[in-house]
């Protein structure tokens, strides 16, 4: 883990080379999933930031929305419980990989007919 022992933060596509090493450790619980691909160590809270990184790890060309785009950018005080972020539409198949790695997928709404993601704050 001396590699990953600086990031709070470990998205699998970034190190592609390290897939088998991010795997054992979840499995024995240095990691939890987050999203699919997106890991966090145990060690770190899991706060809006964090959750707004990953979410643009996940989907890189997605957008931040509301209360999780002001509390980055001009409300620095505002602390929201919920990240929500525009995404294009998630394949079944990355939804799968998160019911098996035991992440929870995000929840999937709309607006104006276009997906919003949204995913919790917790702890």
């Amino acid at each position: 883990m001396s590699t990953l022992r600086s990031q709070s933060l470990v998205v699998r596509r970034a190190d592609p080379e390290l897939h088998r090493h991010v795997d054992h450790l979840v499995e024995v619980g240095h990691l939890v999933s987050l999203l699919p691909g997106v890991c966090r160590r145990v060690d770190v809270p899991v706060e809006h930031v964090l959750l707004a990184r990953a979410a643009t790890s996940w989907k890189p060309t997605g957008a931040l929305l509301g209360a999780s785009a002001a509390a980055l950018t001009w409300w620095p005080d505002l602390e929201p419980r919920v990240v929500d972020f525009l995404a294009r539409p998630t394949g079944l198949a990355q939804v799968s990989q998160a019911a098996r790695t035991g992440a929870a997928p995000p929840t999937c709404g709309g607006m104006r007919g276009l997906p919003v993601w949204s995913c919790r704050c917790s702890g």
